[in-house]
């Protein structure tokens, strides 16, 4: 749900955003509200659980399609950090405060005229293979007709694009800021 915040604080303060990436966003043009629903129940089943201390194996289970792919330190982290009393009850909060998600066109709509990035995992996790399709073309589409508009595929990574393809994200943020400020970046970054 984090394309909601970044989306939220650049309507709300656009004189503080130079650009935006968005990395792998839920856009209304794919997540339905049917799936909000989905999201809601599994966060109240979470929370509910966590306080016998059941959440962390349910969470693992659940997650285990997704994570199966990442090494196995990565897992670990992973879980231990989704699995943290505070990260469930807040997401649930999140959660339930969420009651649509605005289509990719909205958001572009509302933001201020800065650079965005939106980036891709292409890999479809289970369950996913028509919905990653439909993800790519819809965004790949939208930033090549949005002003300094940029679609970065992330070949190798479904969701977790943060864990699967570290260096790719790191190099697309070392890109915005090299864009919105020409020259700051050092050399060495770029390695």
């Amino acid at each position: 749900m984090g394309t909601l915040i970044l989306h939220s604080f650049a309507k709300a303060y656009p004189e503080r955003v130079a650009g935006m990436i968005f990395v792998d966003p839920a856009v209304g043009d794919i997540l339905q509200r049917r799936q909000l629903a989905v999201i809601r129940t599994i966060y109240t089943v979470l929370t509910a659980v966590s306080y016998v201390g059941l959440h962390r194996p349910l969470w693992s289970a659940l997650m285990r399609p997704v994570t199966s792919k990442m090494p196995p330190v990565d897992q670990a982290r992973l879980i231990q950090d989704l699995c943290d009393k505070r990260t469930v009850r807040t997401a649930a909060r999140e959660a339930f405060a969420i009651t649509g998600v605005p289509t990719l066109t909205e958001m572009l709509a509302g933001l201020p005229e800065v650079p965005v990035v939106v980036m891709l995992g292409e890999q479809a996790d289970r369950g996913e293979a028509k919905g990653r399709a439909a993800m790519a073309n819809i965004f790949r589409s939208a930033m090549q007709t949005y002003p300094g508009g940029q679609f970065v595929p992330a070949s190798r990574s479904g969701h977790f694009i943060p864990w699967q393809e570290p260096g790719l994200v790191a190099e697309t943020i070392l890109r915005m800021v090299d864009t919105v400020r020409p020259g700051e970046v050092s050399p060495e970054a770029d390695r």
